[in-house]
């Protein structure tokens, strides 16, 4: 008896192997069975193999459910059983013939016997012919006893490597994918989730999806739309946020659900209602009213809904009591959990906030966002309790955290790293991405702007200005606080400005186009630009319509694509043989704003430098200086250098043992 192997064993069999396995001891082709059957299997074998896949796995089933005459049954290949061909002057076989005279079962067992005694000349059936029909009737037995003690539908919990491939298997579980309700959470993070797996492509996530499909209805298997629809596809944040339920769970704000006994209606610290001074009822209204009544623009109501949000939810799922009761005590145990959170808690990289996999979490935070989370909670608070909604902030009794560095100008791009990542823009393949993503790159890194101020602008917030005899673009910009700055914007980066305008189907001047456009606008899905199909069709494989021609970039995106840029880089840097090469795959879109100031302080005066990036402080800005450093490394070469001095010190490790 051929040895069955474990890891065969411990794989379990889908209703699609089942049916395969089926149609193979009624002597269909393979290869017919497999188109039919195997075309949604993440399988990548041949059907051969999967056919002696199935095999060893019933026969093992069958010899574990003590079934030893099963799995003997199981292992005869169908072919050794078929009758011989009529008129070669030997008897049918009784199967043979039921399939000829009774297809439909019309007679029973007995009244086929006779009948077939009678058409064969009386004669029986010899010995051979009779155990082969017993063999097939015993193999169809054997399958349906089988079938019905398997465990054909996967579960959320089971092991990938009970269910997938063994090659397949160890490529997710080494990306710590080890249960299929791991797998549909990673997928569901984004249509381009495998880019994060080595050694899944699109392929096997496209083979993935198809089998995933027909167990949608089971609790913690479906897929979201974001796991089979392209990003660029599935229309803006705001409208994917609107459509997620509103219910009792870790949810964003927006569509968080507070339970009734959880809302604050009886709170410790609640005063007297015929006191307060807003109208709220619950702690959920009172955040609403102190946002609606604090948050004076779009990154200040960001940051804030972020804080209150984590709070409230950390409230009702890890203390389950209300805000308004909070303690002293419970506000410690806050803080030890914003510097340790459970991975329950900590979304994916790159997860949006209308994704089912988003948590409040992106990590422990760092010792400066502890201080502003701090400083944000007992801000509502100290509101709440002006308003007498509250009696007292118990946010008080606590210290406040110590001030971290405000800068790490670590995250900066070196001038060879900067030109790499040039390089890349250059070499995208699609003639849209690449002008909008060199119009994104210059523009950061010539004017240091802040992400949201970037995407914020419009063309009307451009104008032309006659500055010392010659012609200047400046840029009007909202920064942080609502304050309003003038950044110039220098004749190379306008240059660029006008060869994307024009691929917009804008003016190339942009006094001549709306002002109401943005600045930077969306970059559209190759096959969803105008040309590409009749306008309004759905997008080929996707459910989406085109992203408007005049459609902001959104900040998923912006972040997105420079991520995909900088690991470009890297990777040229890399093959380059050049330090830091891994480190520029690691950068953000700010990184290019700390770039625009490290570089930019090296021939222009820092009070200049600060007025452009929007510096309330010159302290800040003068950290970009990198003067004293360069003294005392021109110091200690010089030291270094003296006469008698074989091996002079280093001020970088080498490049063997450079952790770049």
């Amino acid at each position: 008896m051929r040895v069955i192997k474990q890891t065969q064993m411990s794989r379990h069999l889908s209703l699609r192997h089942f049916a395969f396995f089926r149609g193979h001891l009624e002597g269909l082709p393979l290869a017919t069975l497999a188109q039919r059957y195997l075309r949604d299997e993440p399988d990548e074998t041949g059907p051969k193999r999967t056919l002696q896949f199935v095999r060893d796995a019933l026969r093992a089933l069958a010899m574990q459910h003590g079934q030893l005459r099963y799995a003997r049954a199981l292992a005869i290949d169908p072919a050794r059983l078929v009758a011989p061909a009529p008129g070669d002057g030997t008897v049918p076989s009784l199967e043979a013939f039921r399939r000829q005279v009774d297809p439909r079962g019309f007679y029973g067992e007995a009244e086929l016997i006779e009948l077939f005694q009678q058409q064969a000349g009386q004669r029986r059936p010899d010995r051979r012919q009779q155990r082969a029909a017993r063999l097939r009737t015993l193999q169809r037995e054997a399958l349906e006893f089988l079938q019905a003690r398997a465990r054909p539908e996967p579960r959320p919990g089971h092991p990938v490597e009970a269910w997938l491939p063994p090659r397949l298997a160890v490529h997710l579980m080494a990306a710590g994918i080890q249960t299929l309700g791991d797998l549909v959470t990673r997928m569901n993070q984004g249509y381009r989730w495998w880019e994060s797996v080595p050694g899944i492509g699109a392929e096997k996530a496209a083979r993935l999806r198809r089998w995933l499909a027909p167990y949608s209805a089971i609790d913690g298997l479906a897929l979201d739309r974001t796991a089979a629809v392209p990003r660029e596809r599935l229309g803006s944040a705001r409208e994917l946020l609107a459509q997620r339920a509103v219910r009792t769970e870790i949810a964003p704000l927006e569509r968080f659900l507070l339970p009734r006994e959880l809302d604050g209606s009886q709170g410790r610290l609640r005063a007297e209602p015929q006191r307060q001074q807003i109208a709220a009822r619950d702690d959920y209204e009172a955040i609403a009213a102190w946002l609606n009544a604090r948050a004076t623009n779009d990154n200040t109501y960001r940051a804030y809904r972020r804080e209150a949000e984590r709070l409230l939810l950390w409230c009702v799922f890890d203390r389950r009591k209300a805000l308004s009761s909070l303690t002293v005590e419970d506000c410690a145990m806050y803080r030890a959990f914003l510097q340790a959170p459970p991975p329950a808690w900590v979304s994916p990289r790159n997860v949006e906030r209308w994704s089912p996999a988003w948590r409040p979490l992106s990590g422990p935070l760092s010792a400066r966002s502890q201080r502003t989370a701090f400083t944000i909670v007992s801000a509502l608070f100290d509101w709440l309790v002006s308003q007498q909604y509250l009696v007292a902030n118990p946010w008080k009794a606590l210290p406040r955290p110590g001030r971290a560095p405000t800068l790490d100008l670590s995250r900066a791009f070196t001038h060879a790293q900067w030109a790499a990542i040039r390089q890349a823009v250059d070499a995208l393949p699609d003639p849209e991405r690449r002008s909008r993503l060199r119009l994104v790159t210059e523009l950061l890194y010539h004017t240091g702007l802040r992400r949201a101020e970037l995407l914020a602008a419009d063309l009307g917030d451009l104008r032309e200005e006659m500055l010392d005899g010659e012609p200047c673009w400046v840029l009007t910009v909202t920064g942080k606080g609502g304050r309003i700055r003038e950044v110039p914007v220098v004749e190379a980066v306008m240059r660029h400005l006008d060869d994307d305008l024009a691929r917009r189907g804008l003016p190339p001047d942009p006094r001549d186009g709306p002002p109401g456009a943005p600045l930077i606008a969306a970059i559209v899905p190759t096959g969803e630009r105008p040309g590409a199909r009749h306008a309004g069709a759905p997008a080929a494989g996707g459910s989406g319509y085109p992203v408007p021609a005049q459609a902001r970039l959104p900040v998923a995106q912006l972040y997105r694509e420079l991520k995909r840029v900088f690991a470009a880089a890297g990777t040229r840097l890399q093959a380059e043989g050049a330090r830091g090469a891994a480190r520029v795959a690691q950068g953000s879109p700010h990184w290019l704003r700390h770039t625009f100031a490290t570089h930019a302080i090296e021939t222009v005066a820092p009070d200049v430098v600060g007025s452009v990036l929007g510096h309330a402080s010159m302290a800040t800005t003068t950290l970009y200086t990198r003067t004293e450093l360069r003294r005392k490394a021109r110091g200690l070469r010089a030291f270094g250098a003296r006469p008698g001095q074989p091996d002079a010190p280093r001020l970088s490790p080498p490049a063997s043992r450079s952790r770049g």
